[in-house]
């Protein structure tokens, strides 16, 4: 019965499909900053999310809190179920135009399931799962960027033993394959984040309709913040989560190479015995205490090594550090940002540690030159439900 609504209704609204709801990682903000521009505009649109957090869960029951427990499981029951429900009973259908974020998450079937279903259904890339089982495309051995697996080369990732990540499915591996094999019949359309990820998407996906709409995130502040940026407390300051496609153990690396350098890591040591005695390690967020560290030290490492589009921790670096550095990367967001506002360093260790003494020596970017950028940055990346809309539901359409 509700698929045969499903075919005689139609709802003028763009329909966000998430795995993720709003919280602390970069997609739950960028969740968070849709549902603020749904709730502060008369935007056509409704979102929708699963959900996704284990740590929260973890949390509460490591406190003990089984009330609080209790109501989590039931609302993350409840997510979970209606976003199930929309999908199988095909109730995506009747609004105008579908966006997908986080297929991890949705479940790589029902990503697929919709993009084959609904003509102006579009894929919103946070990622390389497009092409990449592991999500990160990045390999462990060389702490480099890993694209071998372009163009629909899926032994490589057999060979190279890549793991899916973050959801440990062994359909990561059937859909880097379908949705690769769809896009030589039929458009796949995809929304990307920045020119770079727009090069490796066209050069996987040719036959693909691909439009670049940018990314903003809750925790992006909306101006360039002016303050004292004299205080110092520490050398280094990594800006990341404590994965090594994030560039964790290569900057743990870069630390012992430097011991001369007083490094702060926004996470527990992951070894107590390493002897890291020029480190402190802090478990925080961004609001608990990252960012205090990132404006109280010289510079702040944001090292991904993987072909990483737009990330939260490099552009809010880039608002508060004195100086931002990140890992050399051919399909990186970094590669598009001036030299004169992000470093750029080897991945090679011992190359990088002696790259920091000139980064360290060099005068900062002055505030207005960083100022004028990141105002750029604001005004192509904001109203992103806007940008979502005019692509997903053309007029007349």
């Amino acid at each position: 019965m509700l698929k045969i609504i499903a075919k005689l209704i139609k709802i003028d609204k763009l329909l966000i499909l998430s795995g993720i709801q709003q919280g602390g990682s970069g997609v739950g903000r960028l969740m968070a900053e849709l549902q603020d521009e749904i709730s502060d505009s008369k935007c056509h649109a409704v979102l929708i999310t699963g959900d996704s957090g284990r740590a929260s869960f973890r949390m509460l029951l490591k406190n003990k809190q089984l009330i609080e427990l209790f109501y989590y499981a039931l609302q993350s029951l409840k997510k979970r179920v209606i976003l199930t429900l929309v999908i199988r009973l095909k109730l995506f259908k009747i609004f105008k135009g579908v966006v997908l974020i986080h297929p991890q998450t949705i479940g790589f079937d029902r990503t697929l399931h919709v993009l084959k279903s609904h003509k102006n259904a579009w894929l919103y890339l946070m990622d390389n799962s497009f092409f990449c089982v592991a999500s990160y495309n990045f390999l462990e051995e060389n702490h480099k960027e890993c694209t071998s697996c372009l163009g629909g080369v899926f032994e490589n990732s057999i060979h190279n033993r890549c793991k899916p990540f973050p959801v440990k499915s062994k359909k990561a591996h059937e859909f880097t394959q379908k949705i690769f094999d769809i896009s030589k019949s039929n458009n796949i359309n995809l929304l990307t984040q920045n020119e770079k990820q727009n090069e490796l998407a066209r050069l996987h996906l040719k036959n693909s309709k691909i439009i670049k709409i940018g990314l903003r995130t809750s925790d992006m502040p909306n101006a360039m913040p002016d303050y004292d940026r004299q205080t110092t407390l520490y050398d280094v300051c990594f800006h990341g989560a404590a994965h090594n496609a994030k560039g964790f153990a290569f900057s743990l690396a870069l630390a012992r190479a430097r011991p001369d350098l007083k490094f702060f890591f926004p996470c527990k040591n992951p070894d107590e015995r390493s002897g890291l005695d020029n480190c402190t390690f802090v478990e925080c967020s961004w609001e608990s205490g990252l960012k205090e560290a990132v404006i109280k030290s010289k510079l702040t490492l944001v090292p991904s090594l993987w072909s990483a589009p737009i990330e939260g921790a490099l552009i809010k670096s880039i608002a508060f550090a004195k100086k931002v550095v990140a890992v050399e990367s051919k399909y990186s967001y970094t590669n598009e940002i001036p030299d004169s506002i992000v470093y750029k360093i080897s991945s090679e260790v011992d190359v990088a540690a002696q790259q920091l003494d000139l980064i360290l020596e060099a005068d900062s970017p002055s505030y207005s030159e960083r100022k004028y950028w990141y105002d750029m940055f604001i005004s192509e990346n904001e109203n992103i439900l806007k940008r979502m809309i005019s692509v997903s539901m053309p007029l007349g359409k």
